[in-house]
């Protein structure tokens, strides 16, 4: 029997603080809840918070997913309403609609588990939009962040992968599929895992201690169902045989590379052997921050980013001080410029080491040529749709200034940069409120103004003409053209120093760059 003691409201308030979202939480804080200890104690303690501080606002709602998988599943969410409505707390289920879409088909059982997720999320995400939230509070802890450890070690994800989960991360702009696209709201919609450091152990003792019943998924235990159970079984028995060798022994029971094997061993291997799950994942948070201030440190110093402005000039003249910094340098660089969604592998090179590698010795590491003894340069793209271009193609030194931009868009996908937007036009000039942004190439939203040139407005309801939105210059700025006739006239657009420029009055044009560069 577990000697785990449970988890007070005190330190709950803490890790929660910990992970409040810049934007605050919104109308409503929502929850994840399955009916699992991990889940439904998190509920627990945030509503006893609640009642000790005596806060009023904003409202808790819990949302259960039913994927329907299961033929108890429906009757776990009821389960699950109605101790949630014990506890005096709002509840939704969310059931997954398969087939109608943007969902997909029921996946196939080696495709579940990734689609499930993304299901999940959807439509945890339209609940909190309906709901006013702003963050989704999951029941991951520290067990899960060991596992996920694990689990990015074996896909070979790199140091930043491999030290798990962020207590706080943006849901993100999604992906290039219809269940992935959470667009610009994304960005301002946040992921709080406040019981990252406690372990199961404990969540159960809180459940206990409280009499909240939970539920077993018997398929969380399955290792035939997903690499995490897989995992999950492995590291059970590890614990029941009570070994106590290295981290570099243990991880010989997963199957990964020796250098994905290595790299994470020398994170879990700082703490003593015998550290408890919780004190292995608080090192591999305080291992985590620490690297992102030798990134954000290493990047203040390289290159400057201006508020607006679509391209980054890189100062390579510094070394980094090791590969994972110069790796964590590139990522941030890459998911700011990219026009694939923000947060989404797309934008980071796939968060391949080979890439990443490849980028860091284009920059920092170039080779004297033996014919003139200079160091070549050349334009060159390491992924994610960016261009990295040098100051000079031939240096006596081996380090030159570069600059970072979007990549010239293939032919298949230059048609996706130009929209017609007299439709919206029409709408806007008929309203005193100002419509809702575009977003164009997943870097700016465009503001239509209400205001217009009588000749436009007539054109466009006469169909006579067209206002298309498309890009510009060399760093694929956006621009407003209006097309009537043989005639082409260029009502707005943006100029690479990130101010507007209106040609034609009223204006009222804004271009919005969106795509955030901290670490979260």
């Amino acid at each position: 029997m577990s000697n785990a003691l449970a988890i007070t409201v005190a330190e709950f308030g803490r890790a929660l603080t910990s992970c409040r979202p810049p934007n605050a939480w919104g109308k409503s804080i929502a929850v994840a809840v399955s009916g699992g200890p991990d889940s439904l104690g998190l509920l627990w303690l945030l509503r006893t918070l609640y009642e000790k501080e005596q806060i009023k606002e904003p409202r808790i709602i819990g949302l259960t997913v039913d994927h329907g998988m299961r033929p108890e599943s429906s009757a776990e969410a009821v389960d699950v309403g109605l101790f949630c409505r014990d506890l005096g707390i709002e509840h939704q289920v969310l059931k997954i609609p398969w087939g109608t879409p943007p969902y997909p088909e029921v996946p196939k059982p080696v495709d579940f588990e990734k689609t499930a997720r993304w299901a999940r999320y959807w439509a945890c995400f339209q609940a909190m939009q309906q709901a006013g939230a702003n963050a989704l509070l999951t029941g991951h802890q520290a067990d899960d962040q060991l596992e996920t450890a694990i689990m990015r070690a074996q896909s070979e994800s790199g140091l930043v992968g491999m030290l798990g989960m962020r207590k706080l991360r943006r849901f993100g702009m999604g992906g290039p599929h219809a269940l992935m696209q959470f667009g610009e709201r994304g960005l301002h919609t946040w992921m709080c895992r406040p019981l990252l450091t406690f372990s199961k152990a404990r969540l159960k003792a809180t459940c206990q201690a409280a009499n909240v019943p939970w539920m077993d998924d018997p398929t969380n235990i399955d290792p035939t169902v997903s690499k995490r159970n897989a995992i999950r079984a492995t590291l059970a028995e590890l614990h029941d045989e009570g070994d106590n060798s290295p981290w570099s022994e243990k991880l010989k029971r997963f199957q990964m590379t020796d250098a994905a094997r290595a790299q994470l061993a020398s994170v879990l291997d700082g703490v003593p052997l015998t550290a408890s799950v919780t004190e292995l994942t608080e090192h591999m948070s305080a291992v985590h921050d620490q690297l992102d201030a030798e990134v954000d440190e290493f990047l203040h110093s390289i290159t400057t980013v201006e508020p607006g402005t679509p391209m980054l000039v890189v100062d390579c003249q510094r070394i980094p001080p090791s590969e994972q910094v110069a790796f964590g340098a590139i990522l941030r660089i890459l998911r700011y410029l990219s026009p694939a969604p923000w947060g989404h592998p797309l934008a980071q090179a796939q968060r391949r080491t080979e890439r990443l590698r490849h980028i860091a010795e284009n920059l920092w590491f170039r080779k004297r040529s033996p014919i003139d003894g200079l160091y070549p340069a050349a334009p060159f793209s390491g992924g994610a749709v960016v261009q990295w271009v040098p100051s000079e193609r031939r240096s006596g030194a081996p380090r030159v200034t570069w600059m970072a931009t979007r990549q010239t868009p293939q032919r298949n996908s230059a048609p996706l940069l130009f929209v017609d937007l007299s439709t919206n036009i029409l709408e806007a000039a008929k309203g005193s409120d100002p419509p809702a942004p575009i977003l164009w190439d997943n870097r700016f939203n465009i503001h239509i103004p209400t205001r217009f040139p009588r000749n436009v407005i007539r054109a466009l309801e006469e169909k006579q003409g067209r206002v298309v939105l498309g890009p510009n210059s060399k760093f694929f700025l956006p621009m407003i053209n209006f097309e009537h006739g043989d005639e082409n006239t260029v009502l707005a657009k943006l100029d690479t120093d990130g101010h507007p420029r209106s040609y034609v009055k009223p204006g009222g044009w804004r271009f919005e760059w969106i795509r955030p560069f901290n670490d979260v």
